[in-house]
This record gives structure tokens, sequence and C-alpha cells, in this order.
């Protein structure tokens, strides 16, 4: 009874394993929610950065601010809606560079390489 007992939750645990790459190739178009990391100067208004995101249509999901290590920044970091494409999250990270007192933008890209443009 013992053996019957693990070797079915030994395979339950092999079923879900192999289950999860043949999900992804199954429902290709399902896309995890996107994530873009700034550092932004301590005292920064949140509201500009809201309102650039609302300019370019991109869902937000919810803002997270954390201090940073250095005294005058601010780790902010923006999560967004599922299904966001790519081009709308370039062209989101492009304005998200032009809004006071951003010094950088980030994020890992669907290829899974990371952009990252600090402000000029």
């Amino acid at each position: 009874m013992f053996l019957a007992a693990v070797s079915a939750t030994l395979l339950a645990l092999a079923l879900l394993v192999l289950a999860k790459p043949l999900k992804a190739r199954m429902f290709p178009n399902r896309k995890e929610a996107r994530r873009v990391r700034l550092i932004v100067e301590r005292g920064t208004p949140l509201a500009n950065l809201r309102e650039e995101i609302e300019a370019s249509e991109v869902p937000l999901e919810r803002i997270v601010v954390r201090p940073s290590s250095a005294d005058e920044e601010d780790d902010a970091e923006l999560v967004l809606g599922k299904g966001s494409r790519q081009e709308e999250l370039l062209s989101l990270m492009e304005g998200l560079r032009r809004v006071s007192g951003v010094r950088e933008v980030s994020s890992a890209l669907a290829n899974g390489s990371t952009e990252s443009k600090p402000k000029q």
C-alpha cells in the first residue's frame, strides 16, 4: 500500500513537471505580467509617472517604491498588466525617460535580454 502511494505521488509530480513546457507550447499567447524597474530621485511625484503610464495606455497593476541604498534615490517597480506588447513597453520606457526625476529605466524583454536606458 505504501509503495502504491509513493508511486502515485511520483507519477503526479512527473506529470506536473512535464505539463509546464507543454502548456507553454499549447498556449503561447498567454503572457506573464511585465515589470519595469526605475531609479528615481527621492521625492519624484508618482503622479508624473502615472500620467506617463496612462498616456501610453499600458495597463498598470501596481507601483512599488522602495528606498534605495543611495541617499538621494528610490527604486520603483511598475507591474504592468498581462498581455502588454513589447512595442507598447518600449514606448512606455521611452516616455518614462522623459519624466523629470527619472534616472534609469530597465525591463526584461520577451527574448530574455534587458533593455536599460539611463537618462541623458
